[in-house]
């Protein structure tokens, strides 16, 4: 038995799902039908599925009972339609596509792994934990201040209890307490952790109820490893001043030691109602003075090495800052989840004031934004980064329904860094983020203090000329750029992001401009804020590199020979 089968005949639906699966490396099938279902079940003997209860040819009730016959140890789950179950207690409302799970059902995801002996056991924890995530990232996208937070306090405590060593089957304990740890909130009443101002009495004695209700949820589950006491001793204090039950010490689990930590630190470098978020030196900082009073010291000196070699590894790519902006940010789920996955930041906002207030306090990279409905709005949002991007950078992606070259156009020249069609894959947004950064990375580490002015050198192979001008216009910079490679030298000068001059390989403006273009090979020195009175070309570099590159595009065309 390998792989999971998601069966919806809502294609947006099955991608997300099958998308948030396979990406943690398990092998995914999907199904619009029972009949469909049924087949490829029988074909290759699913470990689980994971159905809507509504589908064309039947219920899901009725998948279940024939997917039985067919493969009686596969494991099925039913997600259920919002709508038909409005006034039940006991559920949790998916973001996306308007689904919810039961608890029970959540339950099963959880149970289905401990069932079945054999060598196949250790494939059906890898199994339940990436389903378990999956669903509890897109129970979490509902509200924008518990998005991504599960799986960040997975990934940091599963870091901990290595750097702790830690036993496998602690740390498997340890991965699904943190994935759960706060489930317990999904029963407070709407809009209280979203409070701008104190919580009253009754609302607070809620929130410090979670723990124990957090455990309720999930009490009748016959759980493989212990994480009921982590679930609820994860407000525990070391000194004994914590909740619910003042327990001191060793005396709390050490999982739940660990969660405390991990939870502590996100809680500080996540932006509240009522508070901007703390930087991540800020926030250690705070997690060392409280060492032996509020966490376990041992817990935080496994914390601090793990996260400064992690750091220290990862470089640009540590606690990248990625906004989605939007009223209706369904569309965009998929690629949330993505982001959280491969352990990005993930924050949202709706309104493009609302983005630009979090460009300037929380350090945003990327900014990214569907402009099927809201076009102007986006082209707002350009425009307010360029006026305010002067000394720093942040990078926007447009997503769009249109399959429009001149809106593309459009909005590349006004800053943006791509355009991306609505449906494209998660990954591949994320692989061009990931790219970005690492070529961001290489150039710095080529980086050379050359001169009083400070010059910057790379290398063309690391970063494209092409590349380099756009960097500089959309941050509005004034900068020389000298060009050198076998046989060919040149330099550009941009004046707050517009191309003024251009010389090299014995020519002047764009024809010079699309000589030094066509290198791909050879080196790259920036200067900062050096000027030159001579004129060759005089308008926005992103307008002029679209031309030039239309233009070498048009001369290979003409100089291919023809049949």
């Amino acid at each position: 038995m390998s792989g999971i089968l998601v069966v919806s005949p809502d294609k947006d639906q099955c991608k997300a799902l099958a998308e948030s699966i396979s990406s943690r490396g398990r092998h995914v099938h999907t199904a619009a039908s029972i009949r469909d279902a049924l087949q490829l079940l029988a074909q290759h003997g699913h470990e689980q599925i994971l159905s809507v209860r509504s589908l064309p040819d039947g219920s899901g009730e009725l998948l279940a009972q024939q997917a039985a016959e067919v493969s009686p140890r596969t494991k099925v789950t039913l997600v259920t339609n919002f709508s038909e179950v409005r006034t039940a207690a006991d559920i949790l409302r998916f973001d996306f596509a308007d689904y919810i799970v039961d608890v029970d059902d959540m339950a099963q995801l959880i149970t289905g792994a401990s069932r079945g002996p054999g060598p196949s056991q250790r494939s059906l924890v890898d199994c339940y934990l990436a389903t378990v995530e999956a669903v509890v990232g897109l129970v979490e996208l509902a509200d924008p201040l518990t998005a991504g937070n599960a799986a960040s306090c997975k990934r940091l405590a599963e870091g901990i209890a290595r750097e702790m060593g830690l036993p496998e089957e602690r740390r498997q304990e340890v991965n699904l307490a943190a994935l759960l740890h706060d489930i317990g909130n999904f029963t407070l009443r709407a809009g209280t952790l979203e409070k701008e101002g104190p919580l009253d009495p009754d609302e607070e004695a809620a929130v410090r109820q979670h723990t124990l209700r957090g455990v309720q949820l999930v009490e009748h589950i016959d759980f493989p490893w212990k994480i009921k006491p982590i679930i609820l001793a994860h407000h525990e204090r070391y000194d004994g001043s914590g909740y619910p039950d003042g327990r001191k010490g060793r005396a709390i689990p050490v999982g739940a030691r660990i969660v405390a930590v991990v939870d502590s630190y996100l809680s500080m470098t996540t932006r509240r109602p009522h508070r901007k978020p703390l930087k991540h030196e800020e926030a250690m900082k705070e997690i060392c003075a409280q060492m032996g009073s509020q966490f376990d010291p041992e817990v935080v000196e496994a914390f601090v090495a793990f996260v400064e070699r992690r750091k220290r590894f990862a470089g640009d790519l540590f606690q990248v800052k990625i906004l989605v902006v939007g009223e209706g940010e369904d569309d965009l789920s998929r690629m949330k989840l993505q982001f959280l996955r491969e352990d990005f930041v993930v924050l949202t906002v709706k309104t493009v004031a609302g983005a630009m207030e979090m460009v300037d306090t929380d350090d945003i990279r990327f900014v990214l934004m569907d402009i099927s409905q809201a076009w102007d709005e986006g082209l707002a949002l350009l425009d307010a980064l360029q006026a305010r991007l002067e000394n720093s950078r942040t990078d926007v992606f447009l997503f769009d329904v249109e399959d429009s070259r001149k809106r593309r156009v459009t909005a590349l020249e006004n800053g943006a860094e791509e355009v991306f069609p609505l449906d494209v894959s998660p990954s591949e947004v994320a692989s061009r983020i990931r790219r970005i950064l690492r070529k961001e990375t290489a150039v710095r580490k080529k980086a050379t203090l050359a001169g009083e002015l400070g010059g910057i050198e790379g290398d063309l192979a690391d970063m494209s000329l092409p590349e380099v001008v756009q960097m500089l216009s959309m941050g509005q910079k004034t900068a020389r750029i000298d060009v050198k490679a076998r046989g060919l030298t040149g330099r550009l000068f941009l004046d707050h992001g517009r191309l003024t001059h251009v010389e090299g390989g014995g020519a002047e403006g764009g024809e010079a401009f699309k000589k030094l273009l066509s290198l791909t090979k050879g080196h790259f020195r920036i200067s900062h804020g050096v000027t030159t009175d001579a004129r060759s070309i005089d308008r926005d570099a992103v307008a002029a590199l679209l031309d030039a590159l239309r233009r070498l595009d048009e001369d290979a065309e003409f100089s291919r020979p023809t049949s």
